[in-house]
């Protein structure tokens, strides 16, 4: 199963000098090759991925799905970023999501089929924007709050100077 191991040095140190996971499969979605980076984004040795379906990978409820994509992803067989518009996770071996951006590449390699996906660990970056939407919720909050005091106090100003213009006119009148 480690057929990109066997002859390309080139290859294999190529794609273990980049941050991203790489992980390739063939047309039956079985891993071939992975890099040291994906090992290390989910938990498991070489030894554990090689051979095994991608849905190793792949939370559960999203098999039947991913199944459905990969076959239309196969016929179409163009480069491409994964999940756009939606969020996608893959499974860290001890069971928890591990939120991902995913870059699918297929090719062919001794007339077979294969998908090379370049996979990014993005946990900073929606811990990140969660803290962003909190932040920004707690704003929101502040500004309505401050609204409403500052309607109130116009609405007291307005009274005042309704009170102020009667008594002028009483005074007046006197």
């Amino acid at each position: 199963m480690k057929i990109f191991e066997k002859d390309n040095s080139l290859l294999n140190h190529l794609s273990e000098s980049i941050s991203e996971g790489v992980v390739i499969v063939d047309s039956k979605q079985q891993i071939v090759s992975v890099n040291n980076s994906l090992l290390d984004m989910f938990g498991y040795s070489l030894e554990e991925l090689v051979g095994q379906h991608l849905d190793i990978l792949i939370p559960k409820e999203m098999h039947d799905k991913h199944e459905t994509y990969v076959k239309d992803f196969i016929k179409k067989s163009d480069k491409r970023q994964m999940g756009q518009g939606r969020n996608l996770y893959g499974v860290h071996k001890k069971g928890h999501p591990i939120p991902v951006e995913a870059g699918l590449n297929p090719f062919e390699w001794d007339n077979n089929k294969y998908v090379m996906a370049l996979v990014i660990d993005i946990s900073e970056r929606v811990k990140q924007e969660q803290k962003i939407i909190k932040l920004n919720a707690a704003l929101e909050e502040r500004i309505q709050e401050r609204t409403k005091e500052l309607n109130k106090t116009v609405d007291e100003l307005q009274t005042e100077i309704e009170k102020r213009k009667i008594a002028e006119k009483k005074s007046n009148l006197l």
